[in-house]
């Protein structure tokens, strides 16, 4: 990871606990073409994943929310963008994107 701020750039390494989640292998979890991506990203997003895929899911949309400025660590992030999918806000987020794209 490498982070910019006034200047100066930081690097250091980030693991599954420091958005509270745990470590698993992730051999299986290897990309596909965009219809395989995209249903993965359903599924999690839907719900009917919750295995390593939600994991990754979770850190991406984490780290994004603390760049953003909208959680104060990666902890707090993560916990927020579980949140966001377990009550569905996520997977419609994703529904308006599509339709506002007019992609299928």
């Amino acid at each position: 990871m490498a982070e910019a701020c006034n200047g100066v750039v930081r690097t250091f390494e980030i693991n599954p606990g420091d958005f509270g989640l745990n470590s698993s292998a992730l051999d299986h979890l290897r990309g596909g073409d965009t219809e395989c991506n995209a249903r993965v990203v359903r599924d999690v997003l839907s719900g009917s994943r919750r295995d390593e895929a939600r994991a990754l899911v979770i850190m991406t949309s984490a780290a994004a929310l603390l760049v953003g400025d909208l959680a104060s660590d990666l902890r707090e992030a993560a916990e927020c963008a579980a949140k966001s999918i377990d009550s569905g806000a996520a997977e419609m987020k994703l529904s308006q994107l599509i339709k506002a794209t007019n992609l299928t």
